[in-house]
Order: structure tokens, then C-alpha cells, then sequence
């Protein structure tokens, strides 16, 4: 008589702890490199054992949480790297005739370093519009011209201010004598801007003026929350 046998085979699943060392006979953690590590592509941290962790976005660091915590990505700011988010120049040209006592926005031609995260530029009147809130340095140097103004039609006092909306947050003003065709004023100021908030350079002068450039810039950084 035949008898025939079955054998049944159960998946199983088997978890093992241990620590796995390259280079080295005792590893300190899970993996243990003693030596070079290449990676060709991406770095995922964080996650669960049943999970992938974040592989980040462009331009961001891995930032240490401490002991026991996976690191996390940072953008450069959120790791108390601040970095410029915007300069504009003004051109070689002149802006204007304006009359005396006029207050009139510095219109910046270029802005080689624009940052839009940050905020963005109108070319047209010279305004930014913050994007992101938080606290802003900025940088100015204006140039005001009266070389065009007869006899005494030069002295008098020059002024440059950077606005936020319609606030003064800098102002810096300076006398002049008589046949001063040109004034040169750097301004400094921070303050903290919401989302939509506005900010511009204004210049006037006591006597009719241009706006010069060529060694005018505004320089704007990012300082963070």
C-alpha cells in the first residue's frame, strides 16, 4: 500500500537584531562605516521601520535633532544662516526733473539677485512686496543730482528714506552749500514686514533735483521670524 506524505510550507517572516559594521569588527549603531561612504542618490531621513523617511527639497541641509532623533532638512534661514534675497542697482542714467520738496521713489533698473520667495519688485515704480514675513535688513545708497540748477539754485538740504507701506523705518538727511551738484547718502534700517507689506527708498531735495545712478544700490537680506 502506497501512502502519500504533504508538506506544508508557511511563509514566516523573521526579524533579527544586529549591528552591521564595515571596516570594523564593533559597530557602535545599526550600520558602522569605518571609511568613505558614497551615496548616487537620494538621502532619506526620518520615517519608520515601515515608512521612507523625507528626502528633502533643493537647497536644503540636514539639521541634527540631538541624540536618539532623526535629523531633519532646513532651509538656510531656519538654520540661522542668513543670505542675501535681494540686490538692485540704478543705472548710469538720470531719473527726472523733479521740483524741490518733492518726495519721489528710487526706481532700481536691474536686480541681478532677486529672491521671489522672499519678495518680488515692481521695475515700473521701484516697490517690493514682501512674500514672506519676518524681519529685513536693508541697505540703500542714493545719489541726488543738481547739476542742472542755476546760481544759487544748489544748496539746501537732501533727505533719503526707506518706507514700509507708508511708515518711515531709516531717514538720513544732509545740508549743502552753495555749487554742491552732487549728494551721496547710504541709509541702513530693519523692521519686521508681513506678507503684502511694501517697501521703497524715497530721496528729496530743497532745490530741484535728479535721481542719479550708476553708484546707487539697495541691498536686501532676510534675517528670519
Amino acid at each position: 500500500m502506497k501512502k502519500k506524505f504533504f508538506l506544508l510550507i508557511l511563509p514566516a517572516s523573521v526579524i533579527t537584531y544586529s549591528q552591521v559594521g564595515i571596516n570594523t569588527s564593533t559597530p557602535q549603531k545599526s550600520l558602522h562605516v569605518n571609511g568613505s561612504l558614497q551615496v548616487v542618490n537620494e538621502i532619506n531621513v526620518g520615517g519608520t521601520a515601515n515608512t521612507a523617511g523625507s528626502a528633502g527639497i533643493t537647497g536644503q541641509v540636514l539639521t541634527s535633532k540631538g541624540t536618539g532623533v532623526a535629523p531633519s532638512w532646513s532651509t538656510l534661514e531656519d538654520t540661522g544662516v542668513v543670505k542675501l534675497s535681494t540686490l538692485a542697482l540704478k543705472n548710469s542714467t538720470y531719473s527726472g526733473n523733479y521740483a524741490a520738496y518733492n518726495w519721489f521713489t528710487v526706481v532700481w533698473e536691474t536686480a541681478p539677485k532677486l529672491d521671489n520667495t522672499k519678495l518680488t519688485y515692481n521695475s515700473s515704480n521701484g516697490v517690493f512686496t514682501i512674500v514672506k514675513s519676518g524681519y529685513y535688513q536693508i541697505l540703500a545708497s542714493t545719489h541726488i543730482n543738481m547739476s542742472l540748477n542755476g546760481v544759487n539754485e544748489t544748496s539746501g538740504t537732501a533727505h533719503t528714506s526707506i518706507k514700509k507701506n507708508t511708515s518711515t523705518i531709516a531717514n538720513v538727511n544732509s545740508g549743502h552749500l552753495e555749487r554742491t551738484d552732487n549728494v551721496y547718502h547710504t541709509i541702513a534700517g530693519a523692521s519686521y514686514f508681513n506678507s503684502g507689506d511694501t517697501l521703497y527708498v524715497e530721496v528729496t531735495m530743497t532745490r530741484n533735483y535728479r535721481i542719479a545712478g550708476g553708484d546707487s544700490f539697495i541691498s536686501i537680506t532676510y534675517l528670519g521670524q
